[in-house]
């Protein structure tokens, strides 16, 4: 099971997967997801000027709702309604799309290539962030077995790309869902982290609410007060630590600075993963992928 990365497999730790490359699973998504409404090549092709390099993680759910609540297991057994939106989603046509569904039921859809794809999820934050999307029942409540394979999923595309598991909370401890200003558009490339489509779509207030939030939280997921800037101060003092000086000390963990942790922690993130301390791989030829993929988009990649 793989989730594609420039046409390669790519293992994602701890999370089963479906994707084109998969081509002996008995359900997967098109090869063509939604891309740009307004800004296609052709229909169904992206411009290459509109895939940037990735510097944070967008999570959303299915039904755009804020209901927050965990639905009892007996109502979780279905991934139809998950099914049913990749579906739509891969088509050319599709006025809106993702990188990932997460269902009730495993395993994760992957809707499109990670590195040659941005489809159209959350307005200006498509170019350089990867997007996720929650399944949800019709009374917005939702499962654990979809939290159970979210935070594996999330953990794993951190440690690929550098992007720090980290989300906005407020100073009460409580999730932020709602409008940050810094989190506008461009201004979310100081934040390499992961948050919600609420920070910045009035459409959808709340989504994907608390319970999507706490669980990553609880699963060694940093909150950070981001509309007070609480995440860089405390950057800035982790760069300080990493050897940093000056005007390096910015408090945004872009590349120079994951580069810095590979070197010093052997990981591209602070805080690692509850259980382990390096990203698994499958095989040594796995391992050797993975550190081309992560150096590759380290490159690309500002500090």
């Amino acid at each position: 099971m793989s989730a594609p990365w420039d046409g390669r497999p790519i293992e994602l730790t701890g999370v089963a997967t479906v994707s084109y490359l998969d081509l002996d699973a008995p359900k997967k998504p098109g090869r063509t997801p939604a891309a740009y409404v307004n800004d296609r090549a052709e229909p169904g092709e992206y411009k290459p000027s509109l895939v940037q390099p990735v510097t944070g993680i967008v999570l959303h759910t299915l039904r755009g709702t804020a209901n927050g609540s965990i639905a009892p297991p007996s109502e979780c057994g279905s991934d139809t309604y998950a099914w049913a939106n990749a579906s739509n989603m891969t088509k050319p046509t599709a006025s809106a799309a993702t990188m990932f569904i997460v269902p009730n039921v495993p395993p994760v859809i992957v809707v499109a290539d990670l590195e040659r794809a941005r489809p159209w999820g959350a307005g200006s934050w498509n170019p350089f962030t990867l997007q996720i999307e929650c399944d949800q029942l019709s009374n917005g409540g939702v499962c654990q077995s979809m939290l159970d394979q979210l935070v594996p999923l999330a953990w794993s595309l951190c440690e690929l790309t550098g992007v720090q598991p980290m989300l906005p909370f407020r100073a009460d401890g409580k999730p932020d869902l709602a409008d940050i200003p810094r989190l506008t558009g461009e201004g979310a490339r100081t934040f390499r982290g992961a948050w919600y489509h609420a920070n910045d779509d009035a459409r959808s207030p709340g989504d994907p609410g608390p319970a999507v939030a706490y669980a990553l939280r609880d699963a060694g997921f940093e909150p950070f007060d981001v509309r007070n800037g609480q995440d860089r101060e405390v950057w800035k003092q982790r760069q300080r630590e990493l050897g940093f000086s000056g005007a390096e000390v910015d408090g945004i963990p872009g590349a120079a600075t994951v580069q810095r942790m590979q070197q010093r922690l052997g990981r591209t993130t602070w805080v690692k993963r509850p259980g382990t301390s390096l990203q698994t791989a499958t095989s040594v030829g796995a391992a050797f992928l993975v550190a081309g993929v992560v150096a590759a988009i380290l490159a690309k990649r500002k500090r």
